[in-house]
């Protein structure tokens, strides 16, 4: 009873205070409305984009030019920002790049896109594709260091092939040792041949077993290494070919672009519903506030 006599009351105040919550009401949805009207749209342009693998074989392995969430990070982080602003005169302007950067789970691809007014839709477009070209440029280097890195992986395994195949030297003397000792054994056999003889076996056994962990060893070492040498063949090394005309073109791309450059249909910001939507709901709670401040007032008088 005291819930109904209170909304009642409140509406009655409402009522006897219109003109005051109308007026404040109107106030909020011509404000909002005009804010919203003057505010400037903004496009989204996007574009999709995947780092390459440095060769076929390095695909299969997952060998890329560098991790896609590094990349991402790096974009996100404006780590490119400055390149692309000098590149096309925007800090003199005083814009500020914002990219923006997803990556879908289990995937190599990157989506990266920035927001701009409508009037410079088409400067998003050049803006990313600057983006693209700096990134390519960027991991130029790549190549070299990963070649390096694979010639150094390379050598490495020659050294620890020498250090196997004198091992494996050692134990196969020594087996043929005791090969020999137990030949020797068996036709001057002691008090306790049997014995002596299951010793001589076990020892065998074991070295037996120790030679062929070194071969086995030895086996995967050569696959690595020479599936290393296959990486290191199928990759460039360098960034140019000379064609028949003598031009350099390029012929191997760090990124791949898999969606150029797109403008979003309709705006991204602002929503001009929720923006008006807004305004009228503040509105209404203002101008119900107003009214009871006004109505307690008039009643302390």
């Amino acid at each position: 009873m005291n819930n109904q006599m209170g909304l009642k009351e409140l509406l009655n105040i409402i009522f006897e205070q219109k003109r005051i919550a109308i007026s404040v009401f109107l106030i909020f949805a011509v404000v909002s409305i005009i804010v919203t009207v003057l505010t400037p749209e903004y496009y989204r342009i996007s574009m999709i984009i995947e780092p390459a693998a440095l060769s076929d074989i390095g695909k299969e392995n997952g060998i890329y030019i560098d991790k896609p969430k590094n990349i991402k990070s790096k974009i996100q982080e404006g780590a490119f920002n400055s390149k692309v602003a000098k590149a096309l005169g925007l800090a003199s302007e005083g814009t500020e790049l914002k990219f923006k950067a997803f990556q879908p789970r289990g995937s190599n691809l990157i989506k990266v896109s920035v927001d701009q007014k409508e009037k410079n839709k088409a400067r998003g477009v050049e803006i990313l594709n600057h983006l693209f070209n700096i990134l390519d440029k960027s991991y130029e280097g790549q190549i070299s260091r990963h070649n390096e890195k694979e010639r150094r992986q390379i050598e490495i395994f020659e050294e620890r092939k020498k250090v196997l195949l004198s091992e494996i030297k050692k134990a196969q003397d020594y087996y043929e040792m005791l090969i020999s000792r137990k030949s020797e054994f068996e036709k001057n056999a002691g008090e306790n041949p049997d014995i002596e003889n299951l010793l001589y076996i076990n020892i065998v056994q074991q070295q037996t077993a120790y030679l062929s962990e070194l071969n086995r060893e030895l086996a995967r070492l050569n696959i690595r290494k020479e599936n290393t040498a296959l990486i290191i063949e199928n990759m460039p090394n360098e960034r140019k070919d000379i064609t028949a005309d003598g031009l350099k073109e390029d012929s191997f791309n760090l990124f791949v672009l898999v969606q150029e450059p797109e403008i979003s249909p309709h705006p991204v910001s602002p929503d001009k519903r929720i923006s008006i939507a807004l305004g009228l709901f503040l509105g209404l709670i203002s101008g119900v506030f107003a009214s009871v401040l006004i109505n307690m007032v008039k009643e302390k008088r």
